[in-house]
């Protein structure tokens, strides 16, 4: 059979009791402060985390609208310099069609003057032909009377024509 002495067992529940204050003081408050300091550590690390996360999240979004609206106004460029462009053109066109149209009318203008300016040349050195040729005519055959009013008929025929 077993023996248990008293003593014995006291001084070893004692010991045992005593073990247990002294680790509870000295090891297992300095572990549970460690453990609790580490667990508040990590619960920081993840609401840094989820903070800097939101943070990257708004920054994506942020850039993600200004992309957008960088895409928008490219488009409003380049729609507005095609406007431009056309009108430009446009009114380019206009500028040669107007300018051809008055380079035309002056050349039809300058014709015109020189067409008139040569008929009268004409005129002019047909009658001085005709009466050159009507006088060696008349000379020969009719007085100066008749010779005058024959040039007169004459210069009054080319003046209707």
């Amino acid at each position: 059979m077993i023996k248990i002495d008293p003593a014995l067992l006291f001084v070893q529940i004692a010991t045992f009791l005593l073990a247990i204050v002294i680790l509870w003081k000295f090891l297992w408050k300095p572990l549970a402060k460690f453990m609790e300091k580490r667990t508040r550590g990590i619960e920081q690390d993840i609401a840094n985390a989820k903070k800097s996360r939101e943070q990257a999240e708004e920054i994506e979004a942020q850039f993600k609208s200004r992309l957008a609206q960088i895409d928008e106004e490219t488009r409003v460029i380049l729609r507005r310099a095609a406007d431009e462009s056309k009108q430009l053109r446009d009114r380019m066109l206009s500028e040669a069609q107007e300018e051809a149209r008055r380079l035309i009318q002056n050349a039809s203008r300058q014709l015109e003057t020189d067409k008139r300016h040569a008929i009268r040349e004409l005129r002019a050195e047909t009658v001085r032909l005709a009466v050159l040729i009507a006088e060696k005519a008349l000379k020969q055959s009719v007085d100066q009377e008749v010779q005058e009013r024959l040039i007169n008929e004459f210069v009054e025929g080319l003046k209707h024509d």
